[in-house]
C-alpha cells in the first residue's frame, strides 16, 4: 500500500488531523500502521508525541533482528543494578513488599489475590532502601521512586508494566523506566523474555504517558485503576482489549452505562462505589443520552414516566466532567477513583464522605454540598481550581482536607468544630478565616498560606505542632480560649504583630520562631517555663507583654525592662 492510500486509511480510522501529522513526519510507510494505530485515538497532539515511537517501530521493522545465543538470569542482572530481587510465586511473596509503601500509595497488586497467577512478577528492592529518603518534590524516576519496583508481565504476552513506589502520586507510576527493563540495566529485556518465554515490545523512545504498547499496538487510555486501563470506547487489562458496544454502551469514568436497561456495570471491584451510587440515582427511572455539540460532552439524563428529565452526569472522552447526586447522602472512600476532569459536583443531600473523596480533582470549580457534615482524610486535596468552600453544616474535616487547593479565596464553615492534620495548608489565595465554632486543629493546618492575614477563632481550645507555620503575611491572631501553644507555632510568620490569648497557660519550644516584630502579646495566665523566655525573646520589637507573673522577665538583649509593659488592658482600645 502506498503512502497516499495509507493516508486515506489513517484519515478514516484516526481522523484527518492525526493523519496529516504522520504524513508530515514521513511515517505513512510504516509497515502494519493501521493495526498499530487502531486504538491510538484521534488527537493530533497525541500523534505528535508518538512520532519518536513510530520512527523506532519503523526502524526495527527494517532491521534484521539477531538471535541472542546467551542471556543472563534477570535476578543476577538486577543484583548488578543494586537490587535485591526475587520471583513471585505465591500471594505471600506478592504482598511482601507492601511494608515499603505509604498507606496512600500502595499498589493495587496488594489487593489482587490473583495477580501472581496472571502475571510473571519480579519484585526488586534497592540494597540500601532504608537509607533512601522520600523527596519533597517526587519524580517518577527519582531515587526513592525507583528504590522499590515491581516488574509485571502478562502471562498471555504482549504487555509489561514496571510499578513505582510513588504509586498514584506521580504521573504514570506503572510506566516507570518507560516500561523498558533495559533502562534499569542493559540486557534485562531479553533476559525476561527468555526466562518467561513471552514476547512484549519495548521502546527506547519516550512513550507518551497515556499510551501502552500491547501486542505491538499503541493503545491510548485516560486512566488506570487496579491494573485496568480505561478509554472512551474500550478498556484493557494485560493484553486483552474489550470494546464497548457503541449502540447502547457509554463509558462513565470507569463504569459502563447500558442505555437500554438504565443500569451501570463495573469492570472490577475497585469501581463498585461509583456503580452503586449511579444505580441508586437511576433506580425507578429511565435514562437518555444526548450530545452537547458546543462542548463535545455526552449528557446523561434521568427521566421519569412523564418524560421529565434531570441531568445526572456529563462526560467527555468517557471521563466525568459533571456529576449531580440528588438522592445520595453518604459516599465511601476514594470516590470517584481516577477522575481529574470533574468540574461540577452538585449534591444537595450529601451528608458524609469517606477518605480521599475528590482528592486530585484538579478541574473542580463548582461545589454544592449544603448538607455535608463530615469528611474523611484528604478530601478535595489538590482541587487546584476550587475558589470557594461553602459548607454551612460541615462539622468535621479529616487530615489533609483541602490541602494544596491553591485558589480558595472564601471559606464559609460556620459549624466546623474539628480539623485534622494539614487541612487547608498550601493555599495561595486565602486571606482571611472566620471559624466561630472551631475547637480543635491538627498539626500543620493553614501552614504555607502566603496571603492569610487575619484569623479569628473564638472557640479554639487545642492545636497541634506547626499550626499557622510559614504564613508570611499573617498580622493578627485572636484565639481567646486557647490554653497551650505547641511546637513551631507560627514558625516562619515574620510580620505577625498581635497575639490575643487571654486563657493561654503554656508555651512549648520554638513558638514565635521568625516572628520578629510582635507589637502586642496579651497572655495574662501564661505560666513561665524553661521555654517561655526563649520563645518570647524572638519577638525583638515587643512593645507590650502581659503574663501571669509578678517579676518582669529579662527577655533578651533586644528587649529591655523599659519595653516590657505589665499593665492589664482596660478596654478594647488597649487590646488593639
Amino acid at each position: 500500500m502506498n503512502t497516499d492510500e495509507m493516508f486515506k486509511v489513517i484519515k478514516k480510522q484516526n481522523g484527518e488531523s492525526f493523519a496529516k501529522v504522520l504524513r508530515t513526519a514521513v511515517l505513512l510507510d510504516t509497515p502494519n500502521l493501521k493495526h498499530i494505530l487502531e486504538y491510538a485515538g484521534k488527537n493530533p497532539d497525541d500523534a505528535k508525541k508518538l512520532i519518536p515511537v513510530l520512527r523506532e517501530i519503523r526502524k526495527k521493522s527494517q532491521t534484521k533482528v539477531q538471535t541472542i545465543q546467551e542471556t543472563r538470569d534477570p535476578i543476577k542482572l538486577l543484583n548488578d543494578a543494586g537490587y535485591d530481587a526475587f520471583y513471585v510465586n505465591n500471594l505471600h511473596q506478592q504482598n511482601s513488599i507492601e511494608k515499603y509503601f505509604e498507606s496512600y500509595e500502595k499498589l493495587c497488586t496488594f489487593n489482587d489475590p490473583s495477580r501472581y497467577k496472571n502475571y510473571y512478577i519480579i519484585h526488586a528492592v534497592k540494597k540500601n532502601v532504608d537509607d533512601i529518603k522520600r523527596s519533597n518534590s517526587p519524580k517518577r524516576e527519582d531515587e526513592y521512586g525507583t528504590s522499590v519496583i515491581s516488574i509485571q508481565i502478562a502471562k498471555s504476552g504482549g504487555f509489561i508494566s514496571i510499578k513505582n513506589r510513588y504509586n498514584h502520586t506521580v504521573d504514570n507510576p506503572d510506566a516507570t523506566f518507560n516500561n523498558n527493563p533495559d533502562n534499569i540495566i542493559p540486557g534485562l529485556t531479553e533476559s525476561l523474555k527468555h526466562k518467561f518465554g513471552v514476547d512484549f515490545m519495548t521502546q527506547s523512545a519516550e512513550m507518551p504517558d497515556n499510551f501502552r504498547m500491547i501486542n505491538n499496538q499503541l493503545v491510548r487510555f485516560n486512566y488506570e485503576i487496579d491494573n485496568v486501563y480505561y478509554d472512551e470506547k474500550y478498556y484493557f487489562s494485560g493484553s486483552e482489549i474489550t470494546k464497548l458496544n457503541p449502540d447502547y454502551e457509554v463509558m462513565i469514568d470507569n463504569v459502563i452505562l447500558d442505555v437500554r436497561t438504565g443500569t451501570i456495570r463495573t469492570v472490577n471491584d475497585g469501581t463498585q462505589d461509583l456503580a452503586n451510587i449511579l444505580n441508586d440515582e437511576i433506580s425507578g427511572a429511565g435514562v437518555k443520552v444526548e450530545k452537547d455539540k458546543s462542548t463535545g460532552e455526552t449528557i446523561i439524563y434521568i427521566t421519569d414516566e412523564n418524560k421529565n428529565s434531570q441531568e445526572l452526569a456529563r462526560t467527555k472522552n468517557g471521563c466525568m466532567t459533571s456529576l449531580h447526586l440528588y438522592r445520595t447522602q453518604e459516599i465511601g472512600s476514594r470516590f470517584p477513583r481516577g477522575n481529574k476532569w470533574l468540574k461540577t459536583l452538585y449534591a444537595p443531600n450529601l451528608k458524609k464522605i469517606g477518605g480521599r473523596c475528590f482528592s486530585g480533582a484538579k478541574n473542580l470549580e463548582n461545589l454544592y454540598i449544603p448538607e455535608l457534615e463530615e469528611m474523611g482524610l484528604d478530601c478535595f486535596a489538590r482541587a487546584e481550581k476550587l475558589s470557594e468552600l461553602n459548607a454551612p453544616k460541615l462539622k468535621k474535616m479529616g487530615n489533609g482536607c483541602f490541602a494544596r487547593t491553591r485558589k480558595i479565596k472564601k471559606l464559609y464553615i460556620p459549624e466546623l468544630e474539628k480539623m485534622g492534620v494539614s487541612c487547608l495548608c498550601s493555599n495561595d489565595e486565602l486571606s482571611e478565616l472566620n471559624a466561630p465554632k472551631l475547637k480543635e486543629m491538627g498539626g500543620g493546618c493553614f501552614g504555607y498560606n502566603p496571603k492569610l492575614e487575619k484569623l479569628y477563632i473564638p472557640e479554639l481550645e487545642e492545636i497541634r505542632d506547626g499550626v499557622f507555620a510559614n504564613i508570611k503575611h499573617l498580622k493578627e491572631l485572636n484565639a481567646p480560649k486557647l490554653k497551650r501553644l505547641r511546637h513551631n507555632f507560627t514558625y516562619g510568620a515574620p510580620v505577625l504583630r498581635k497575639f490575643i490569648f487571654p486563657e493561654l497557660e503554656e508555651i512549648e519550644m520554638d513558638c514565635f520562631s521568625d516572628t520578629k516584630i510582635i507589637k502586642y502579646l496579651y497572655a495574662p495566665k501564661l505560666k513561665i517555663t524553661e521555654y517561655t523566655p526563649k520563645c518570647v525573646s524572638r519577638a525583638i520589637k515587643l512593645q507590650k507583654f502581659k503574663a501571669g507573673i509578678k517579676k518582669v522577665l529579662k527577655l533578651s538583649k533586644h528587649n529591655s525592662d523599659k519595653d516590657t509593659n505589665m499593665v492589664m488592658p482596660q478596654n478594647n482600645r488597649d487590646l488593639g
